[in-house]
């Protein structure tokens, strides 16, 4: 849980102490309007996202772990701006998370030659494959033992042909209203999760955007892992990337930086979806540009209408993942 020691308090109190520089830590990164050079490097490459992202996920749950109280000097504030960008480690996509792991952890200097960065991060793909390799070896040796045990060898069957995570609870674990971090008045959420809260545009589009980023992963994990496509894996990434453009679009953001590599992403997984389907294609999919056509059917919808009455109004795209209601 978060921390709610008096220590905390009191610093918050004075405005000053550690919990002050964790504050201006996380503004600093949430306040970041687009991706690092690094960072864009990192994004692009399947291989460098994935041990990026394990990465920081393995030292918030080693932050959650230890005290979270500055005197018992267990953690740093690093490791609590961390933990609050990433959302205790449940959105380790987060980019602002990212980039303060790649600046304050990996030591990537922002200043520095991009060349350097890479290096950095190569290093700890080289370490991954590293323990990767020694942890197959373990699992060799041991895989006798563990079969005696009764369900384990079907538990591991089960874990290693299935996803990451279900794709039905994710659509709806992450879109409901989450704690966002107030700016003008910096108060770590004391849970994490808050229900009922109201979202805002920039919290929507932040967790619109983890979806989209972690169904991306899940993509080339899953490949990894398996030697080819995952349907229903390429359709949670076609579906994220599409709800993801929808809502940029509609609210007036479809200048992001984020919406090239949305368009991308959301083209290949969509023709890819109909390659798996045998060639099946949504009857909205009709080309390589369906997404920019419909996005200007939907912005041009009231002036065409009230040029010429006759017009049919845009189809409603209907969520693959959701059951329809009989009528």
């Amino acid at each position: 849980m978060p921390p709610t020691g008096t220590l905390h308090r009191s610093d918050r109190a004075r405005g000053d102490g550690p919990q002050k520089k964790v504050d201006d830590l996380v503004r600093r990164y949430r306040r970041r309007s687009s991706p690092s050079s690094v960072l864009l490097e990192i994004l692009n490459d399947p291989e460098y996202y994935a041990v990026i992202v394990g990465a920081l996920r393995r030292q918030a749950s080693l932050s959650k772990c230890r005290s979270q109280e500055f005197e018992d000097c267990q953690v740093t504030i690093y490791d609590r701006a961390l933990l609050i960008l990433s959302n205790y480690g449940e959105s380790a996509t987060d980019p602002g998370a990212l980039e303060l792991y790649i600046t304050e952890f990996l030591g990537v200097v922002p200043i520095a030659p991009v060349a350097d960065g890479i290096k950095a991060v190569s290093r700890l793909v080289d370490l991954q494959h590293v323990l990767s390799k020694v942890t197959a070896t373990h699992g060799e040796r041991e895989e006798g033992t563990a079969a005696a045990v009764p369900g384990q060898e079907f538990k591991r069957e089960r874990e290693g042909s299935s996803s990451p995570f279900n794709i039905d609870v994710e659509y709806s674990r992450h879109f409901p209203d989450s704690p966002a971090y107030d700016q003008d008045n910096p108060i770590p959420t004391t849970t994490l999760s808050t229900i009922g809260q109201a979202c805002k545009p920039d919290v929507r589009v932040a967790r619109l955007l983890d979806v989209y980023h972690q169904a991306k992963e899940d993509y080339f994990n899953t490949k990894a892992r398996e030697g080819v496509d995952s349907l229903s894996a390429v359709r949670f990434l076609r579906d994220s990337a599409e709800n993801t453009l929808r809502y940029l679009h509609a609210n007036g953001m479809s200048d992001s930086f984020y919406v090239p590599d949305l368009e991308q992403t959301f083209a290949i997984a969509r023709d890819k979806t109909a390659q798996l389907l045998g060639g099946r294609k949504r009857h909205f999919d009709e080309g390589p540009d369906t997404w920019a056509k419909g996005h200007r059917v939907e912005n041009n919808r009231g002036k065409k209408h009230t040029e010429s009455k006759g017009n049919k109004r845009a189809r409603r795209i209907i969520d693959s993942y959701r059951p329809q209601v009989g009528r």
